[in-house]
């Protein structure tokens, strides 16, 4: 299960533009109406935020699998 929504792209822009503005982090954070620890996460690993591979184990059925699956119901 997720552990919350992720950042939108507006958020992100967001955030990057107050940081250079030399606001902190927890006044970002109150601005945007996110945690504090949401906004040292994406600042501290600007480029990577949101790009973590699925875990666990993978799909057996392939897209064509799928389709054809939903086709015939």
């Amino acid at each position: 299960m997720p552990r919350g929504v992720k950042l939108t792209d507006y958020e992100k822009g967001q955030i990057s533009a107050l940081f250079k503005e030399g606001i902190s982090k927890r006044e970002i954070a109150s601005r945007i109406g996110r945690s504090d620890r949401v906004v040292r996460n994406y600042l501290n690993n600007v480029d990577n935020y949101g790009t973590k591979k699925r875990k666990g184990r993978p799909r057996v059925l392939s897209d064509r699998d799928r389709r054809s699956i939903s086709k015939a119901t």
